[in-house]
């Protein structure tokens, strides 16, 4: 029960900077399916994504809204967990996406 909670809360969180950041998303979305076209394997990265991004200056308004990119609701499916490149991420997992189906 606790760990449903918690679910439902990270999902509000991330609908909440979604909305905040729609333009945003939306470039970071297209991007990222553009790239996943691109590959062989299909696989894309919330570091290929923000690499990107920052490369063309376009900053993210809110930390949280990296969360907001995937989603298995936008026809995504996690399928790997890889580690982060970002220096200010010290390495953490982070996942690899490809588009479901």
């Amino acid at each position: 029960l606790k760990l449903e909670h918690g679910r439902s809360l990270r999902d509000e969180g991330l609908e909440v900077v979604g909305k905040n950041g729609n333009e945003f998303l939306a470039h970071a979305r297209v991007y990222a399916l553009t790239l996943a076209k691109e590959r062989r394997d299909g696989l894309v990265s919330i570091d290929d994504v923000r690499l990107h991004m920052e490369a063309i200056g376009i900053r993210a308004h809110h930390r949280g809204v990296w969360g907001a990119v995937f989603s298995a609701k936008l026809g995504w499916e996690p399928v790997a967990y890889v580690q982060s490149k970002i220096p200010e991420n010290h390495a953490r997992p982070i996942r690899l996406w490809r588009r479901a189906g």
